[in-house]
């Protein structure tokens, strides 16, 4: 349907929706018919451009957080012209800035602060206010973009803002600059010269010949050394440069001669000698790192240190094809060097002064930075350079049909194929740009995506006392690859907030709803933040102002919480973020612990169900081969025993019979849940779909028994963590713990089932994986943590509650008599089980809570947030919602009414006697009859079989076989 379209009262915020919706479209022309169209290509799509129009509420949350407390700070103590000159003398930057939407929504911010200043009133006239944007537009406003369309847009957008009546427009080309805003180099970098690794081979590049460069390359950089080279810092001469621009900034456009002056002015300026030959170092040094290398004539002449000094030296003696291939490389890659495009905003220190900034070696930096960068990967997406080139190879129904369509181009299409390479070489450069250049220290690292290092951009080109707001992907706060950054903001107090969403509402409508981003506030090294300020899991920009989804966290404390991977942890709440706090001062993560003892044992990856499954065999091939059977499904060919592959859905909490396969004559079918009533039989064990030999497992892992921890997880799983031990079998896709004595791995296996250590646990896990670098950044209770707590028990209760829980079918009859117990397998009683797994889970909560006169000594917020440990108990247990359900459904009446929360109600009860035990000082008795584990004499001995009265066995273990 048709719409009238207003273009008369078109504004900034709808030009940037239309200029969004663009990069989608192509132009499509019929000669023939004489009929044009704009029409979406294949991955032109904008979620594939990692370009999305930012909501204005998310860029009014930055500018309240970014640009007011500068504009504060500016302002404190200042009246009349000295305020009117502190804001003007503000600079506001957006490094991909687009159709200029933050550029606008800050300009109006700051134009109201200006008004204000000017008449001294709370709500200047129009006239007033309009008057200070037009003054504020064209000389506190900066942006960069690589699409030349935004550059031009963006401008347009700034003029219909500020424009006045009776008055031209601005002159904007000094501040709104075309160019890649990451592909630079700073004053720091050109002093060390150009590293070796700027040769590093990239695929076309000849390896010999890159070599042979490395080689020179060092060798002058050498002798360049041993002539004191490096005493002085490059001859950047950019006599008036950074004056003249200041001169422009602040000179009168109130007629067109005023504006067309100020244009003549600058381009005489980036005309000059100075700014060429400054220009022409900057672009030699990156272009080192994007020449092509091969053995053509070309190749060989590649900027080395000696070139590079040469030029420095003499701009004038340049090579003429070695000046016209920096040209091309400058022009094809958009090379952008920020202290020459605003030499007024970044400054060169003087001989004899030091640089505010020692990473870049100059002085200065925006006052703010502002932004919504690309959020994409650096990498050639075919369907996207054949959209518009080749349409059918963009259409192409799988990757392998593209790729070999792409393959015929060598003899079909050679031009076509040839700009194809050329197209991902140059992406190849780029990613190794980032990453060998040291222009990104922090984020340069693996795969790349480019919100990554627009952060770190952020980070380098605000000044010491600015601030920056960014809207970025939450990887930059939990991804591994942004972990030196993401420490670096917090070691240096640098880090203001970071406020995670999720797009469940669609605020970006054109992304996933499934996708998380963030935004970032930052600050300059001048100005230190005690403490940060976080929020996870908003949905909607009113959830900000919730103060419940707010915490705050020290440098000291993030350290605490996550020693290793340096990553921030993505609390729900202020509740979560406090508990942890109590919990990991009292226990330490596992990495941070060093013990003498076995404790907790060396974590080892076992075998790949993809990588050997070489060395598998099936019940069939294994049948084939005249394989012998045992009970316990052992196979016996030519005398080599083979052992039942465990796979991690076979476990569960503290059981190794919770799955199995059911085998159908030709092969196993679908694995299913084992019935309870199967599992009271202790001969019900495990049917696998792969056997493997035992030599093969004893050789990799030796042992009678392994600690499984299950791999595939997820935090809103019924349960995360799920631990138990298995007999001596080999296990795929699951992490095992080895070199444990069976006394410690019954209690290990008994923390990382609890529902306090559950808890921790859901925290770290964001995505299916409990890999190994999770869990050690998680605190077990340590050995001298249970003899802390002799009232408790702990010490003697929790291994006898797991080995009954544990030791249930004759497969672990090796595993039990390691544990001094002889005897048959203990029954599985649902109802005993229960609780045995409340004392267990009341017991952790008290070791990892500790008691009510230790309680908020810690942490001054622990109070406000929970006023005893065990309220912190009943706030655990409602975080885990499906065990709650379930528990509420099979305790309800007929009517499905009336049910209880069974498992929490009976934990808290048994807490409470465990406390009271403590508090008294009286060691607890467990409500269990009888009490759990084997029988023990009056030293908690294990009573051996033979003397156990066969009138009166325990009513909870097997009768022997």
């Amino acid at each position: 349907m048709l719409r009238i379209v207003d273009y008369r009262n078109l504004g900034s915020e709808e030009l940037g929706s239309v200029y969004e919706s663009l990069l989608e479209l192509h132009p499509v022309m019929n000669a023939e018919a004489k009929a044009f169209d704009l029409s979406t290509a294949a991955g032109n799509e904008r979620k594939t451009t990692g370009s999305y129009y930012t909501p204005d509420s998310l860029v009014q949350c930055l500018l309240d957080s970014a640009l007011d407390p500068v504009v504060e700070d500016r302002l404190t103590g200042k009246k009349g012209e000295d305020a009117e000159q502190a804001i003007l003398a503000m600079k506001v930057c957006d490094p991909a800035c687009g159709s200029g939407h933050f550029l606008i929504a800050a300009a109006h911010r700051l134009a109201r602060h200006l008004a204000r200043v000017r008449t001294g009133e709370s709500e200047p006239s129009p006239e007033d206010y309009q008057h200070a944007l037009r003054d504020v537009i064209g000389r506190c406003v900066y942006g960069v973009d690589l699409n030349p369309m935004a550059v031009e847009l963006c401008k347009v957008s700034l003029w219909m803002e500020a424009i006045e009546p009776g008055k031209p427009l601005s002159f904007l080309d000094h501040h709104i600059q075309c160019g890649n805003s990451l592909l630079g180099t700073t004053p720091a970098l050109l002093t060390k010269g150009v590293p070796d690794d700027a040769f590093m081979p990239i695929e076309g590049d000849v390896k010999q010949q890159v070599n042979a460069l490395k080689r020179d390359n060092k060798r002058e950089r050498q002798d360049y050394e041993s002539g004191q080279g490096y005493l002085f810092s490059p001859t950047l001469k950019l006599g008036n440069l950074p004056a003249t621009i200041s001169q422009i900034n602040v000179a009168s456009e109130e007629s067109v001669e005023d504006v067309t002056a100020k244009q003549e002015m600058y381009e005489k300026l980036v005309k000059g000698a100075d700014y060429l030959n400054a220009r022409l170092l900057a672009d030699t040094w990156c272009a080192a790192f994007v020449w092509k290398k091969d053995d053509s004539d070309l190749g060989r002449l590649c900027p080395t240190e000696r070139v590079f000094r040469s030029i420095e030296d003499n701009p004038r003696g340049v090579n003429i094809h070695v000046k016209a291939e920096i040209r091309r490389l400058s022009e094809g890659y958009q090379f952008f060097h920020w202290h020459l495009a605003f030499p007024d905003v970044f400054q060169l220190p003087g001989d004899d002064s030091r640089a505010e900034n020692s990473s870049t070696c100059w002085n200065g930096g925006f006052d703010v930075v502002l932004g919504n960068p690309p959020w994409e990967k650096i990498h050639l997406r075919d369907e996207e350079f054949f959209a518009e080139r080749a349409p059918e190879i963009a259409d192409a129904s799988t990757k392998a049909k593209r790729k070999r369509l792409i393959d015929k181009l060598k003899t079909e299409h050679p031009q076509l194929y040839r700009e194809y390479q050329e197209e991902k070489q140059k992406h190849d450069h780029i990613s190794a740009f980032f990453r060998l250049s040291g222009y990104f220290p922090l984020t340069g690292v693996s795969r790349i995506n480019l919100y990554s290092v627009f952060a770190e951009t952020a980070h380098r080109i605000v000044g010491v006392y600015g601030r920056f707001g960014l809207v970025l992907a939450s990887g930059l706060l939990t991804d591994d690859n942004n972990k030196h950054y993401f420490d670096a903001l917090i070691s240096n107090k640098q880090l203001v907030h970071a406020w995670d969403f999720e797009n469940s509402k669609a605020i970006f409508p054109a992304i996933h709803r499934s996708y998380k981003f963030a935004l970032i506030g930052g600050c300059g090294a001048g100005i230190e933040t005690s403490l940060a300020d976080f929020a996870f899991y908003l949905s909607s920009e009113e959830e900000l102002q919730n103060e419940w989804k707010h915490f705050s966290l020290s440098a000291e404390e993030l350290a605490l919480l996550n020693p290793n991977t340096k990553a921030c942890p993505a609390f729900r709440s202020k509740s979560d973020a406090e508990v942890n706090l109590h919990i990991y001062k009292r226990i330490p993560a596992v990495d941070v612990v060093t013990s003498s003892t076995d404790w907790p044992g060396d974590i080892k990856t076992p075998f790949n169900s993809a990588n050997d499954s070489k060395h598998f065999k099936t019940r069939r091939q294994l049948a084939d081969e005249g394989a012998a059977w045992s009970a316990e499904l052992y196979a016996k060919v030519d005398g080599e025993s083979w052992l039942p592959i465990y796979e991690p859905k076979f476990i569960h909490q503290f059981s190794h019979r919770f799955a199995s396969f059911a085998f159908d004559g030709e092969g196993p079918g679908s694995s299913e849940t084992i019935d309870v009533k199967e599992l009271e039989s202790p001969q019900r064990y495990v049917a696998p779909r792969n056997w493997l030999t035992a030599s093969l497992l004893s050789e990799r892992f030796p042992g009678e028994w392994f600690l499984v921890v299950r791999n595939i997880t997820g935090a809103l799983n019924e349960r995360t963590s799920i631990a138990a031990i298995i007999p001596k079998r080999p296990c795929v896709d699951a992490n095992l713990l080895l070199g444990l004595r069976p006394t410690t791995a019954l209690m290990i296996c008994a923390n990382m089932n609890a529902f306090a250590y559950d808890y921790l646990a859901r925290q770290k896990i964001a995505g299916t994986h409990f890999n190994q670098f999770i869990w050690k950044q998680i605190p077990l209770i340590r050995p001298q943590d249970y003899e802390n707590t002799k009232s408790l028990g702990a010490e003697s209760l929790i291994p006898k509650c797991s080995l009954e829980l544990t030791y249930t079918a004759w497969d672990l009859k090796g595993f039990a008599a390691e544990c001094e117990y002889k005897g048959p397998p203990f029954l599985w009683d649902e109802d005993r089980r229960f609780l045995l797994r409340c004392e267990l889970d009341a017991a952790y909560f008290h070791l990892y809570l500790g008691n009510s006169d230790e309680w908020g000594t810690g942490s001054s917020r622990l109070r406000e947030v929970f006023a005893t440990p065990r309220d912190a108990v009943t706030y655990i247990m409602d975080s885990f919602p499906i065990v709650k359900r379930r528990d509420i459904a099979r305790t309800a009446d007929e009517n499905g009414e009336n049910g209880r929360y069974i498992t929490k109600e009976t934990i808290l009860e048994i807490y409470d006697e465990m406390a009271a035990a403590i508090r008294t000082g009286q060691t607890y008795q467990t409500r269990l009859d009888p009490p759990p584990g084997p029988p023990t004499d009056a030293e908690d001995n294990f009573i051996p079989v033979a003397e156990w009265d066969e009138n009166n066995w325990p009513s909870h273990i097997h009768q022997p076989r």
